[in-house]
């Protein structure tokens, strides 16, 4: 069972710690009425997060079936397929959610560019008079865009490992939140400047020489 490419972790269960179990959970003990103890020993296999779908998930349990000395495989059907409904469906979303954060962060950042290019476009005209370079006038716009984007992407930055932190004392979100937790983290520090930057490439474009 350790050596398929689905199994994340394989725990064996003894007959003495299947009873104690059995024991803890339903507040039963069989050991005053039977002699004997009628619980099998068995393992318990954690699937891979690669493999869980419903197709999947129904090919693996036909794969253990057909392994030797394996009388049954147990799974509970009717609640990982609901989970999997809701995990499909908070995935649809959540996607979504960030579509719509996104257009509403390219719209903020967008409008006040223009709000800003508006109210120095005197200044930009005197500098146009005297000479100046069109890179002059558009440098301290782009230096300040990168440095707010930077901002807000540390204190973004900041917010999210405050909840991180918090959500690893869940036992549920440890495994998802350990996986790529770097490239996570990175995507979002560099995702407030890399933003600002494009919208306000896009939104200088109109500035020329001309007079």
């Amino acid at each position: 069972m350790k050596s398929k490419s689905y199994a994340n972790e394989v725990k064996f269960i003894s007959k003495d710690e299947a009873a104690e179990q059995f024991i803890s959970e339903t507040g039963e003990d069989f050991k005053k009425i039977l002699d004997y103890n009628p619980l099998p020993a068995s393992f318990v296999v954690s699937i891979s997060e690669n493999y869980a779908f419903r197709d999947s998930i129904n090919k693996l349990v036909q794969d253990l079936s057909l392994l030797n000395d394996v009388d049954e495989v147990v799974f509970k059907e009717s609640l990982v397929y609901r989970m999997l409904n809701y995990i499909d469906a908070v995935k649809i979303y959540l996607f979504l959610i960030t579509a719509l954060f996104c257009l509403i962060a390219i719209y903020l950042v967008y409008a006040t560019i223009r709000l800003i290019i508006n109210a120095r476009m005197i200044d930009f005209e005197t500098m146009k008079l005297v000479g100046a370079k069109l890179s002059t006038i558009k440098i301290p716009v782009l230096l300040n865009s990168l440095i707010a984007g930077i901002i807000s992407s540390a204190l973004t930055f900041l917010i999210i490992r405050f909840i991180y932190k918090y959500l690893l004392n869940i036992e549920f979100f440890q495994s998802i939140l350990n996986k790529n937790h770097f490239e996570y983290m990175l995507v979002i520090f560099l995702t407030g400047p890399i933003l600002v930057i494009l919208v306000s490439l896009f939104t200088l474009r109109k500035i020329s020489l001309k007079i």
